[in-house]
């Protein structure tokens, strides 16, 4: 399926710009704490939902919910909104998989990446949750009869293991994931492994995780590291799948260190860009 809409995206800022992609079932306000500090930074930050989530519409077709429709769907905002280059890529789970598939397939566009917690490949998935996703019915029926109330009480119940979210992060956790289109839960299953593609991603990338993620184990995570050739990895103790939300300050503290001491790494592209 070809994409023909518009994404939803929060633009702001100036300089070098920084886009933010979410994961599954979240939206755009999954950066509502690290985008300001990102502008305040210098630089300028393009935050899109991704088709089916957020404020972003929802494809129609049951053939448009797979991946390779998600990353068509970003390149043809990012050639809409004119997005300059080069530029950072900062993506959780889901969102992470789409950044590392842009580093593969457009290499020159991108000075580096940070991927909290960053999906690449089918084998990450836990084996129970894994056949949960292939049978999309069943996983789009929790997706339906999950409430807010129920999935803030979640994170509240598990924060000894999973990291304590700020209040108004953990409520707008609930809000975004019980408002995602329920067919969005098919996505995952299409992904095409990326694991031989990592070696060719020649530029920094920061992954950091939960050492208690319960949706992608943790050492494939290690593994990602290794596979990168310049990459850098921290795990987190107490963390499970959203070191961005659970360990906010510590993980926006990273990413602002990451893209300033990378943002000259390829200083004739910028100088270009600016003139």
């Amino acid at each position: 399926m070809t994409f023909t809409g518009n994404l939803f995206s929060i633009i702001q800022g100036h300089g070098i710009p920084v886009v933010m992609l979410h994961g599954l079932a979240a939206s755009h306000h999954d950066w509502d704490w690290l985008a300001p500090q990102v502008i305040q930074a210098g630089y300028q930050v393009f935050v899109p939902d991704l088709p089916g989530h957020g404020d972003s519409p929802r494809p129609r077709s049951p053939a448009s919910y797979t991946l390779d429709y998600l990353y068509q769907a970003l390149v043809v905002w990012m050639e809409q909104e004119s997005l300059p280059e080069p530029f950072f890529l900062i993506g959780h789970s889901l969102g992470g998989y789409l950044s590392l598939k842009i580093a593969i397939e457009r290499p020159k566009q991108v000075l580096g990446l940070v991927l909290a917690a960053p999906f690449y490949s089918l084998k990450q998935i836990f084996p129970l949750a894994r056949h949960v996703l292939k049978l999309p019915m069943l996983s789009e029926q929790v997706l339906r009869l999950a409430t807010p109330q129920m999935v803030d009480s979640i994170l509240w119940f598990t924060a000894p293991v999973l990291g304590n979210y700020p209040s108004q992060a953990r409520r707008q956790t609930a809000l975004d994931y019980t408002r995602t289109i329920p067919a969005s839960m098919r996505f995952p299953a299409s992904a095409q492994d990326l694991s031989s593609s990592l070696a060719s991603i020649e530029i920094p990338v920061l992954t950091v995780w939960g050492k208690h993620d319960l949706m992608l184990r943790p050492q494939f995570f290690n593994w990602l590291v290794k596979a990168l050739p310049l990459a850098h990895g921290i795990a987190i103790p107490a963390c499970g799948h959203e070191p961005h939300l659970a360990y906010m300050a510590e993980f926006n503290q990273l990413a602002l260190d990451f893209i300033k001491a990378h943002t000259f790494d390829r200083q004739p592209d910028i100088a270009q860009h600016s003139s």
